[in-house]
């Protein structure tokens, strides 16, 4: 019986402490089901293990509560997703910004030319706004500029950008959260019916960070494997992905990352996570946003049409 309990106690203690004796650990939030999801990342996982001679395990998280518990934990050794999370993971997990794709990310908020009456985000408080579900960077970049719950638009929350899209064109809401490529897309006969009120900070786009389990020398590696245009052909399904002009990934620069974490504050239920997390039962303590201009370095990418509204 007490060689039965030790070797209980042994199992859940390696069960506990796998990334003692496991590979490294590339994970990306889940889009899809997850024979899609392997297809188009382990082909990219398996170069980066030989470039840094060490094995590297894609995982698959069974939904994105599941990914944002392990992310925040530190669970994952190399992660690829937004640029948010990514530098969140700069300032809470001693992650090392590696690379992120090419083209920058603009959202706009387009309404339809017939409401009269509404020309700003202050016009939007208490209007229906379509946009996907948060933590997606558009939809935190719409929050961000409302200071207080009470008086910022009502969300009508849905899962992904054609659905938002389809929502809106239906009547749904007054306005919508679009991606700038979504919106010129679109024909000229379409987007000549709608307005822009509103021009996000542009912000750098998806990004691969490795935490200190990765060596700066195995990190360097990564980077020259990751810029090599011949090298990323394995990534293709990735690139057809997210970014469909890209050869290859680009070097990382952290100034244009900065901030981009304070967007999280207005993410439903991520400083609650995070407060369990740090082992406080007591509900997380409201972070106020950051300014508009807080969040981007250069003054010639600041194209936001408005502050921050207070009341």
């Amino acid at each position: 019986m007490i060689k039965l309990h030790t070797f209980i106690i042994v199992a859940l203690f390696l069960s506990i402490n796998t990334n003692v004796l496991a590979d490294l650990i590339f994970s990306a939030p889940p889009r899809g089901n997850e024979a899609d999801e392997r297809a188009t990342y382990e082909p990219l996982v398996q170069a980066m293990s030989r470039a840094i001679g060490e094995k590297i395990s894609y995982e698959h998280p069974k939904n994105f509560l599941t990914y944002s518990v392990a992310m925040q934990k530190g669970h994952y050794d190399i992660v690829f997703d937004g640029p948010h999370f990514s530098q969140w993971r700069v300032e809470n997990l001693n992650h090392t910004l590696l690379v992120n794709l090419p083209e920058n990310l603009q959202f706009l908020v387009v309404v339809p030319l017939g409401r009269t009456k509404v020309n700003t985000m202050h016009d939007l408080v208490y209007e229906q706004v379509c946009a996907q579900l948060t933590p997606q960077l558009g939809t935190l970049m719409l929050l961000h500029n409302y200071d207080m719950s009470a008086t910022e638009p009502t969300l009508h929350l849905v899962q992904g950008e054609d659905k938002v899209f389809a929502d809106f064109s239906a009547g749904k809401c007054t306005a919508a959260v679009l991606r700038d490529k979504t919106f010129y897309k679109l024909s000229e006969a379409q987007r000549a019916g709608y307005k822009i009120i509103y021009k996000s900070p542009l912000a750098p786009n998806d990004a691969i960070t490795a935490n200190n389990k990765v060596s700066a020398q195995q990190r360097k590696a990564l980077i020259a494997l990751l810029t090599n245009p011949d090298s990323m052909k394995v990534a293709k399904p990735v690139f057809e992905r997210f970014s469909r002009n890209a050869v290859t990934f680009n070097v990382a620069d952290p100034v244009k990352f900065k901030r981009l974490d304070q967007l999280l504050s207005r993410a439903y239920g991520w400083d609650a996570i995070n407060s369990n997390l740090r082992g406080n039962t007591a509900a997380a303590d409201p972070v106020t946003p950051p300014s508009q201009t807080s969040l981007v370095s250069e003054p010639e990418i600041r194209h936001s049409s408005t502050k921050p509204i207070k009341h």
